[in-house]
């Protein structure tokens, strides 16, 4: 179909969006998720069109294979630090808030349509040395859902945008300002709540406090891949700290006593292998190769 030229053409392109628009908020009228629907089925069609897209399917995972993309840089610049080696010291991160800038903004567009608040969420987390600090994420949750610091699979605080968001780990994008400003690795263990430290941790436990935390860890990956989905809203709490951390933390240590270069890109390589499968809807992952040598070598479990 020839496209129609001049300010007409720009009408009808204008019109067919608003359309889509109005049958994605219309379809779900007052209920949140709404303007939520909407504004994917928005992206759907920008995306479809803007690359002459017919089928549906394929305009779907095109944002998944940008989400692969945007690991590259991260790999990228470790791969530099090692063998540039101490030259590369005074390098910084902020190459990867360019190449991943495009991404970061539309969902700071985006979570504020779909659920009214602030695009950002800040939490207290426990750093380097047990230091507390603020992390940075996209929110996920209405404002006023209040509750437990851990959060269920079906936990209904999550709103249908932050859920995906969450499944694609694109929540926690905005922490890499939490690295350029030293609170926070690409490769660490994942910081915890105040709380759960003050309480649940023990003397092996805050082994993992004498690095600085990461975007990702071996106990994260876990945690992501298999443990995640086992927690039920109104227990999480107790059922994280009872069958979940100790496993967390004993791979974390298996990391913390191996650390190298070689091993952060092995484990950027794998979240993003673990996020992708789990984004095509795999649900079953095997033992993390930590988990016998935290057995076997080490004793912590």
């Amino acid at each position: 179909m020839s496209s129609v030229p001049g300010e007409a053409g720009a009408a009808q392109s204008g019109a067919r969006y608003g359309e889509v628009f109005d049958r994605g908020y219309q379809h779900y009228e007052g209920r949140r998720e709404g303007r939520a629907h909407a504004v994917r089925a928005l992206t759907l069609y920008s995306v479809r069109g803007a690359l002459g897209i017919k089928k549906r399917w394929t305009a779907k995972i095109i944002p998944i294979f940008i989400y692969a993309a945007s690991f590259l840089p991260v790999a990228v610049i470790i791969g530099i630090r090692a063998f540039v080696g101490p030259v590369a010291e005074g390098f910084n991160y902020s190459s990867l808030y360019v190449a991943l800038s495009p991404l970061l903004a539309a969902v700071a567009v985006a979570v504020p349509l779909a659920s009214p608040g602030p695009a950002f969420y800040r939490a207290r987390r426990v750093g380097l040395n047990g230091r507390e600090f603020t992390m940075f994420k996209f929110r996920t949750m209405h404002v006023h859902g209040g509750g437990a610091p851990i959060t269920a699979e079906d936990d209904p605080r999550v709103f249908p945008l932050g859920r995906w968001l969450r499944k694609l780990k694109v929540d926690e994008l905005p922490q890499l300002f939490n690295v350029l400003r030293g609170d926070m690795s690409i490769v660490g263990p994942r910081p915890e709540d105040p709380d759960i430290v003050a309480r649940h941790y023990t003397d092996a436990y805050r082994e993992t406090l004498a690095v600085k935390p990461g975007l990702t860890s071996p106990g994260s990956v876990y945690y992501y891949a298999v443990g995640e989905e086992t927690l039920q809203h109104g227990d999480a709490v107790d059922a994280y700290v009872e069958r979940l951390l100790p496993v967390k933390i004993a791979l974390d240590r298996v990391y913390v006593r191996e650390a190298s270069v070689p091993y952060d890109v092995s484990l950027i390589l794998r979240t993003a292998s673990v996020i992708l499968a789990r984004a095509a809807g795999r649900r079953r992952f095997p033992d993390p190769p930590e988990l016998r040598r935290a057995r076997e070598v080490y004793g912590f479990l």
